[in-house]
């Protein structure tokens, strides 16, 4: 092509005019890969004296190499290839024009970074003998250059550092020395790169090291430029990755820092940059803080405190009239908030809560309302990395934080809110129990405030965040004002819809309903058939609001699910037959289609068998969706110019890649969720669409794109044997031995440790369904080596794991090792339940067998690393107590002292297992005598444990003391004690009540209660029966507090308390009048006694 009309080409790829571009554009990408390098290679020696052209011709050169390197270097000969490299090499020593030495010098480093060989050698000589001229020569623009290389291949030197370190140590220091700031900010953006790409080279390391200094006064000199990859952004990015190279200096790093990100004159970029300078360094190193800078935690939290207040008055009036979330306002305040946020979770709680507490309560006891807003953001911050730690406070901090909602200023109100929402989700459900008579008050008022309506609304999502995890026991004594409220607003708000502030009101007011309605259950009696109309009238009323109409249906069909069939079916059948039109056309993307689907689902739920006719409207459309297979095409990579919405590249080695329309993935897997759901509700009346269903999941078992998609379809598996129930054994066995061929083969191919998981969980439900008459002695063997085979599998897996080191300074490295341990701690959990599963079926019998699972758990205890490993070891253990045979430490001498250790540990979760395991041996001990000596040792330790001084903080905790508790039943209740030691546990089992946090446990603990009382044991009793009064709050408090389930054996239990109530209230009246009995105690005592509970 004649070079002035290739150069006319270049042109026209810039032009502003599309169709002009377009054509060139084709024009172009028909030249091939050689020819075009050749092209531009002669363009920019033929403009010579066009500076314009020849940067752009640089800039296309470069463009093409990256795109296009492998494709054109395998075409040229070598002859070319050294022609190319000789010519490029030429061209910078010949240019005088830095602007455009510095496009060569990139050109240089895009061509040198393909270069490298597989020993990590730069087999372009060339460039190693001008990087040497360049680093000692005595010309600052020479020095420039090499940085700009090094900066775009780092690892230019290949092998050679040792030679090159010392020149570039000098031109380092000289070039962060000049006044100049370009070069300065060059070289620091070199040296960072430099030692990033080479961190496991130790001289590297030592030299960044050693330059930090440097590095911090550039960052100083250059914090004007509004630039994320200048040199303070870069400084961040090595914090991130090499942050022991600041451990020496952190004293400097923090101060320079601090003071950027504290200077209000600072550009946001710059201030943003010194505070992720911050935050990488403390998610990277989390122990460097307290090791290289003790005391600078304070400093930290005020300087983003600080930040956290500047907030502008002058955007009230737009904050007050728009709908957008708080994050798009004030850019710095948000930014401090994520960095508070993200120092809380590398900081233990203990070290974080002592230094920011008073300075928050500094904040919030001014008059500004910055500050004020500030602190309270603060807390909605913290809650998640400072969860342990602030629990156990959780009462006196609420009662602080909800006073803020009466405040004055309404975004000051909007972050009171803001900060029950988040905390009633970070920590749920022990604020719920704890600090209700503070929250609902709280929000109950905040709700009024429909004049300024973003207030109104959040105070709504609040409430929505606090119902999700409160107890029935607890929303059910607000109920009535609740509602009333929700039904007040939505009325007053109801017909200013056309004020998108309000659509958002009217919204949230309608999820908080369905939230009420899903934590209150069967409470919501009362109240759905006057909530339902006005529901119904907004379902048909909202016209195009179609989030507002999918919210909606949503809330009719939670509140629904919370009444039950019989309150509910026939408004059921009217919503249905009034969506059923519109659920056979609805679009993927329509607003509307989440809440639809799973709200068919909740009704399918709610109707089970009566929902059949209604199954022809959806099956054919959730058939079609999990049927997917989504489309693939193979391209050439030079073939891609722009990538497709809804596809999905992946390379697929040498100059291919493979593009997978993913659109319909979420649909297949939602589809997949739905044929669950059917399955489940419907049993028997599923059974038309069986064979089908089970076909597809077989198929969709090797469904790789989607886990989910994997997941439903073993989840499905126990489901549909129970639809085939009525059909008899042997279609139950046909199916059966079909799940489990494919279970199995999958499990022999999968690799991801949450299917694995899955498909476990799936096969021991399984067995639940089959029973030990539906399934043969082989597949019990395999299920068995499958345990076997699954833990030592982990183990290896742990083994390949590099082990954590404390002065590991990769921060992506750390957050993967906590997602990773994450998801083995699930396979853990699934192994353990398989066992129980398996061991629940066939007890004895298949004890011997089981040997080696069970010395696997021992193993799992003695080296455990991380606390679920000791936790689901002595689960494992606990089957064996449970379901073995004969006296199990005389076949494991090390289960009892292990377990005695296990009483005592740190984690909760552990102690829970290790005292369930007492309980058990309590429970066995008419079959197994043997088992006195353990049981009689075990009294102390498990005392131990229910009276430590953690022993409530937490939900976890509490569980955990619970069992204990319970074990203590199980032992009065069984196990023949000495007098002494018999009259003396009784007396302390009867401090440690009321429980009703682990509701698995309250039948045997007041069960034995139940039995104490009726045999009106001495102990119990108290002398003169002073117990009798502590006797009735206990039972009081405990069926107030729902401490039993909604099945036989928790109705059965709850039934001997409540007797117990009334044959107390029968003789001591006057105990109804105690001290602890409020207005909800006595309003329980009194459905008590006239038999409505």
């Amino acid at each position: 092509m004649d070079v002035n009309a290739f150069t006319d080409l270049i042109t026209q790829l810039q032009s502003s005019d599309n169709e002009i571009r377009k054509k060139a554009e084709e024009h172009y990408e028909q030249i091939d890969g050689p020819t075009k390098v050749a092209a531009l290679f002669e363009a920019y020696a033929h403009h010579s004296g066009n500076t314009d052209v020849r940067s752009t011709v640089l800039v296309f050169l470069r463009r093409v190499l990256s795109r296009d390197w492998d494709a054109i270097w395998e075409k040229l000969n070598e002859e070319n290839r050294q022609r190319i490299l000789a010519k490029v090499l030429e061209m910078i020593v010949h240019e005088s024009e830095i602007s455009i030495k510095k496009k060569i010098a990139d050109l240089i480093a895009e061509i040198a970074s393909n270069l490298i060989d597989d020993t990590g050698d730069m087999s372009w000589k060339g460039v190693l003998e001008l990087m040497d001229h360049c680093l000692k020569s005595d010309d600052l623009t020479a020095n420039y250059i090499a940085l700009l290389i090094l900066r775009g291949c780092p690892i230019v030197f290949g092998t050679n550092l040792a030679h090159f370190l010392p020149s570039l140590k000098v031109v380092l220091e000289k070039s962060m020395a000049t006044p100049d700031l370009q070069i300065k900010s060059t070289a620091v953006r070199a040296i960072i790169a430099f030692a990033v790409d080479n961190d496991e080279e130790k001289d590297v390391v030592k030299l960044m090291t050693a330059l930090v200094p440097n590095v911090l006064q550039v960052c100083n000199e250059t914090s004007d430029e509004d630039d994320s990859d200048g040199p303070l952004g870069e400084f961040a990015e090595l914090a991130s990755s090499i942050p022991k190279c600041l451990n020496p200096h952190m004293q400097q790093v923090l101060q320079v820092v601090l003071s950027l990100a504290g200077n209000k004159e600072k550009n946001e970029m710059c201030r943003q940059n010194a505070i992720e300078v911050i935050c990488s360094y403390m998610e990277s190193a989390p122990k460097g803080l307290k090791k290289h800078a003790p005391g600078a935690l304070g400093p930290i939290l005020e300087t983003l405190l600080s930040c956290m207040t500047e907030m502008d008055d002058d955007v009230l009036n737009e904050w007050l009239t728009e709908v957008e979330d708080e994050e798009d306002y004030e850019d710095i305040p948000i930014i401090a908030e994520s960095a508070i946020d993200r120092v809380a979770c590398c900081i233990n709680g203990k070290v974080m809560l002592p230094v920011f507490l008073p300075l928050v309560e500094k904040l919030l006891s001014t008059e500004d309302w910055k500050m004020k807003h500030a602190a309270l953001r603060a807390f909605s911050a913290v809650g998640e990395g400072c969860q342990r730690s602030m629990e156990p406070h959780i009462e006196q901090l609420m009662v602080h934080i909800t006073k803020y909602v009466n405040d004055t200023h309404p975004r000051v109100q909007y972050a009171a809110c803001n900060a029950i929402g988040q905390m009633s989700t970070d920590f749920a459900p022990t604020l719920q129990k704890k600090c209700h008579s503070a929250v609902i008050p709280a929000l109950l008022e905040s709700l009024d405030r429909t004049d300024v309506p973003r207030v109104c609304a959040h105070a709504a999502s609040a409430l929505v965040n606090f119902a999700e995890e409160c107890p029935k026991s607890i929303i059910g004594q607000y109920l009535p004002y609740i509602l009333q409220k929700l039904e007040n607003v939505l009325s007053a708000v109801f017909n200013r819809l056309a004020d998108k502030r309000y659509q958002m009101v009217v919204e949230n007011i309608v999820t908080a309903i369905a939230s009420v309605a899903e934590a209150a259950e069967e409470l919501f009696k009362e109240h759905h058939a006057r909530l339902i109309p006005n529901l119904v009238h907004i379902l048909q009323n909202v016209g195009e609001l179609k989030e507002l109409r999918g919210k909606t249906i949503e809330c009719i069909s939670l509140i629904g699910y919370a009444v039950g069939k019989e309150h509910f079916h026939a408004t059921a059948i009217e919503i249905l037959n009034l969506l059923g039109d519109g659920m056979k056309d609805l679009a993927i993307d329509d607003p509307q289609y989440s809440y639809m689907i799973s709200s068919w689902t909740r009704f399918c739920s709610i109707l089970g068998a009566d929902f059949a006719p209604f199954l022809p409207v959806v099956m054919d459309p959730v058939l079609r969706a999990a049927r997917y297979r989504p489309d693939f095409n193979i391209f050439n990579n030079e073939d891609i110019q722009d990538t497709e919405e809804g596809v999905e590249y992946h390379g697929i080695g040498g100059e291919k890649t493979v593009g997978i329309r993913t659109s319909g993935l979420e649909e297949k897997a939602t589809a997949c969720d739905m044929l669950v759901a059917f399955a489940k509700e419907m049993k028997e009346a599923f059974m038309p669409y069986v064979l089908d269903v089970y076909e597809l999941a077989i198929k969709n078992l090797e469904f790789g794109l989607h886990d989910g998609v994997r997941t439903a379809s073993a989840e499905i598996m126990p489901y549909l044997l129970v639809c085939v129930e009525k059909q008899g054994l042997d279609d139950k066995r046909r199916l059966w031995c079909e799940c489990l061929k494919a279970l199995t083969t999958s499990m022999e191919e999968e690799d991801d440790v949450e299917i694995l998981a899955a498909f476990m969980t799936a096969i021991g439900a399984c067995i639940g369904v089959m029973g030990t008459e539906g399934i043969a002695e082989d597949e019990v063997k395999l299920i068995i080596n499958i345990l076997h085979k699954q833990l030592e599998n982990y183990g290896r897996r742990m083994s390949d794991r590099p082990a954590e080191d404390e002065d590991d300074d990769d921060a992506e490295a750390k957050e993967e090792l906590d997602y990773f341990m994450e998801l083995e701690a699930s396979c853990l959990g699934a192994i353990s339940d398989l066992t129980h599963s398996l061991m629940k079926e066939f007890k004895g019998t298949i004890f011997e067998g089981m040997i080696n699972v069970f010395d696997c758990a021992i193993q799992l205890i003695e080296g455990s690393k991380q606390f679920f490993e000791r936790q689901w070891g002595m689960c494992l253990l606990d089957d064996a107590i449970e379901f073995g045979v004969g006296h199990l430490p005389s076949r494991f001498p090390k289960l009892i002292p292990i377990m005695y250790k296990l009483l005592g540990d740190e984690y909760p979760e552990v102690r829970q297992a290790a005292s369930y395991g007492f309980g058990v041996m309590a429970i066995r001990y008419q079959e197994v005598n043997d088992y006195r000596t353990e049981i009689l040792n075990c009294l102390e330790p498990l005392a131990a444990m229910i009276q430590r001084e953690d022993a409530r903080s937490t939900e976890e905790n509490t569980v955990a003391t619970e069992n204990a508790i319970s074990a203590f039943a199980k032992i009065i209740g069984n196990v023949p004690l000495p007098p002494d030691v018999y009259g003396k546990i009784v007396e302390t089992y009867l401090t440690w009540l009321p429980t009703y946090a682990d509701t698995e446990e309250s039948p045997y603990i007041y069960t034995c209660l139940a039995e104490l009382f009726d045999k009106q044991d001495a102990a119990l009793f108290g002398p003169e029966n002073s117990n009798l009064q502590r006797i009735f709050l206990v039972c009081l408090t405990a069926i107030a507090n729902e401490a039993f389930n909604d099945d036989e054996t928790g109705n059965n239990t709850k039934q001997r308390v409540a007797l117990i109530l009334k044959t107390i209230f029968s003789t001591f009246p006057q105990f109804a009048q105690q001290e602890g009995i409020d207005e909800h105690l006595q309003g329980v005592l009194q459905k008590v006694l006239s038999g409505q509970q």
